[in-house]
């Protein structure tokens, strides 16, 4: 079985990937700071479970770095409700992107080769 990376590269920062504490009893729970994501699972997470919350807070570093941190901006009512907006589309993406590279590997061998 594939392990997760202790590390990931995006977009010129190297991400380390830590393991929470695993107390938790939900599929996944997951948060990030410049520089590491956090992954903790429960005992029944799915291995495909994880993959997706592996990709869930690479698209939220991805966005951090391209200048959009979350941490930066007012608590007000409309930020809240522009972030449910923003945590929503993350999550609608989440699976497709694990589904469409895990169906398509010729797509992963082309994307990561060489010219």
């Amino acid at each position: 079985m594939a392990t997760i990376p202790r590390s990931l590269l995006i977009g010129g920062f190297r991400y380390a990937v830590e393991h929470g504490d695993g107390l938790i009893e939900t599929e996944g729970e997951h948060w990030r700071t410049r520089g590491r994501l956090v992954l903790d699972f429960g005992a029944k997470t799915s291995p495909d479970r994880r993959r997706e919350v592996l990709v869930h807070e690479i698209l939220h570093a991805i966005r951090t770095n391209g200048g959009h941190d979350e941490k930066t901006q007012p608590s007000t009512d409309e930020y809240k409700a522009h972030m449910r907006e923003v945590e929503n589309f993350i999550c609608s993406l989440q699976w497709g992107i694990v589904n469409v590279l895990r169906s398509n590997p010729e797509l992963v061998a082309y994307l990561t080769g060489e010219d």
